[in-house]
């Protein structure tokens, strides 16, 4: 749970860093930085394509969502038209990213505690649906959220951040973003239907309510924050502009 807060301030507090140096120094980085940015966010995927225990796909998948946000370098070290939005974007996809991972880290906490079980595996989540409903719909809503699936936070911030890719002429590494987002569809929807269309392996069970509550809290926020994001947004705007026009 904290380490999905954790990564996202380190990398927040990267971009003052990194993309004042990029931009000041003026010398042509973005190709060293894309390579980190696809590599990164391919072999990420690839990863947690193939993991049977839910919190090691989590845990890979931040590796890959670590490469999305890596595209902000990229863009800016590019693009200086297009350098604005890519911080935005990168802002953006941090904070929807620790808010639906910190989420689906809560789930897994509730599943081990529900079913009491030291095996963390995707077995776990045949016909959760039915045995725990609040905690299978928030789940799949987080999930949706990291896979960018509207009408959720995470598909926003993931559209801003690799619109600013198409407008800094990267079209290459938007196209190459949008691949590994639909490989991450695929392994996020897997449990998914885990959840609804596999067997239950037992009753119904009692959904502990500190444990309920705080998934609804991040399930609403990131349907509000998707249908509604001024708030962010406006706020990591005017964090932008106040990056660059500090230069």
């Amino acid at each position: 749970l904290l380490a999905a807060g954790s990564k996202k301030m380190g990398f927040i507090a990267a971009f003052r860093v990194i993309i004042l140096a990029l931009i000041a120094m003026k010398i042509d980085w973005y190709i060293a930085f894309a390579v980190i940015a696809v590599v990164t966010m391919t072999l990420g995927n690839l990863a947690a394509l193939v993991q049977n225990s839910i919190r090691r796909m989590l845990a890979y998948s931040s590796i890959a969502h670590a490469g999305y946000i890596a595209m902000v370098f990229v863009v800016v070290a590019h693009s200086a038209k297009a350098a604005e939005l890519a911080i935005v974007g990168g802002i953006l996809h941090a904070f929807s990213h620790a808010f639906a991972k910190a989420g689906a880290f809560i789930v897994t906490a509730m599943i081990t505690y529900i079913f009491a079980s030291k095996i963390d595996s995707i077995d776990d989540y045949n016909g959760l649906g039915k045995r725990a409903p609040i905690t299978a719909l928030t789940m799949a809503i987080l999930l949706c959220s990291l896979a960018g699936i509207p009408p959720t936070f995470g598909f926003y911030s993931k559209f801003v951040l690799f619109l600013s890719a198409i407008q800094g002429d990267l079209l290459w590494l938007a196209i190459i973003a949008v691949l590994n987002s639909a490989i991450s569809v695929y392994y996020y929807a897997r449990v998914i239907m885990r959840m609804y269309w596999g067997k239950p392996t037992g009753d119904k069970v009692k959904e502990p309510a500190p444990y309920a509550l705080a998934l609804i809290i991040a399930t609403l926020g990131t349907l509000a924050l998707g249908v509604y994001p001024s708030p962010v947004s406006d706020w990591a705007y005017a964090a932008a502009q106040s990056l660059i026009g500090g230069l």
